[in-house]
């Protein structure tokens, strides 16, 4: 909501109180108010006489709430496509290619029930609604992270307490900073809501000269990564932030596949850890001492976070090394770069 309300392409953002509403139709004591929360979410939906609806989730909830809102024309994918039945609420359905296919190019798919055909605009940033207060929220954290107001590395570990999978493991990850703390790189670190113990076992790892935010609202923090060199951090919200203001990633995945969410644009750095080809060429430019002996890639991906068991700290420092002092993309370690 943050990133969408002040956005200059929309004319009014609407917030579904699903959280709320689950909770009082689950409860005997108060079903009937929260009856009467969702009629009148459907009533000021239908006032708006919307003449067509686009459902880019492909759920259960949102066909529900497309068909809530009376619109004569209802898109969706196809039912191949979609879960949970969300083909029955809508009534003009669009195929997607075969195959895995980028978040991105899968919603500008659906605006082809709209008689448009777009590409993703890979080439150019896109501008986020960040205000005179953010940018002032951002002074101050930075002020209070002890940054020198120097250029510097974004590192977020954290992700959604419910895919928690995404999160490199942060004692592993605190040797990740360390290494670029030691290669004359500075770096500031951020905690999500609840993330502080995170950052703390980070911090533990990585050494007092970590700069650690304080707690901060989500549009500050995409102002603070706004003025990094580099982002680094997992397949999250802020790591699609930094990409979106062409800020160059180093992502990390693992349990979930970048050929469906990695950063969007050049110049972004991927590495999988079940990409066998991370392994071709070895960077010169970072000196590392022998490998330990990798596990064997499980067979499919897995939602849990040993995954990145793969995927070594010295690798990922290596690669962000590069990034930051090449300023371009080290060809041996962009195998998986979306562009």
């Amino acid at each position: 909501m943050p990133v969408l309300r002040r956005h200059p392409d929309l004319d009014e953002t609407i917030l579904l109180p699903r959280d709320a509403l689950a909770r009082e139709l689950g409860s005997p004591d108060r079903f009937f108010g929260g009856l009467a929360r969702a009629g009148a979410l459907v009533a000021g939906l239908r006032r708006r006489r919307f003449t067509a609806s686009l459902d880019f989730q492909g759920t259960f909830k949102s066909g529900l709430c497309a068909r809530a809102a009376g619109a004569p024309m209802r898109a969706g994918y196809d039912r191949a496509s979609v879960k949970e039945g969300n083909a029955l609420f809508n009534n003009t359905r669009v195929a997607l290619p075969p195959g895995p296919v980028h978040r991105v190019r899968r919603n500008l798919t659906l605006l082809r029930a709209l008689g448009i055909e777009a590409a993703p605009a890979d080439e150019a940033p896109s501008p986020l609604p960040i205000s005179a207060e953010d940018r002032e929220s951002a002074d101050r954290a930075l002020r209070a992270s002890g940054a020198s107001g120097g250029p510097f590395v974004f590192l977020y570990p954290g992700s959604s307490a419910r895919q928690s999978y995404k999160r490199y493991p942060a004692d592993r990850l605190g040797e990740v900073a360390r290494r670029l703390l030691d290669g004359g790189v500075e770096v500031v670190v951020a905690p999500g809501p609840g993330e502080e113990p995170i950052v703390a076992a980070l911090r533990a790892s990585a050494g007092p000269a970590l700069h650690v935010l304080p707690t901060t609202s989500l549009m500050a923090m995409a102002e603070v990564i706004r003025r990094a060199r580099l982002f680094l951090g997992g397949d999250t919200g802020p790591m699609h932030i930094a990409a979106a203001q062409g800020v160059p990633v180093v992502a990390l995945f693992g349990p979930t596949d970048p050929a469906l969410n990695a950063p969007m644009g050049d110049g972004h750095v991927v590495l999988d850890a079940l990409d066998p080809r991370r392994d071709e060429a070895p960077d010169a430019r970072a000196p590392e001492r022998a490998p330990s002996p990798r596990p064997a890639p499980p067979a499919r991906r897995l939602l849990d976070p040993s995954v990145f068991d793969a995927l070594a700290p010295g690798e990922i420092a290596r690669a962000a090394l590069a990034r930051v002092h090449a300023g371009a993309v080290p060809a041996a370690r962009s195998a998986a770069t979306v562009s």
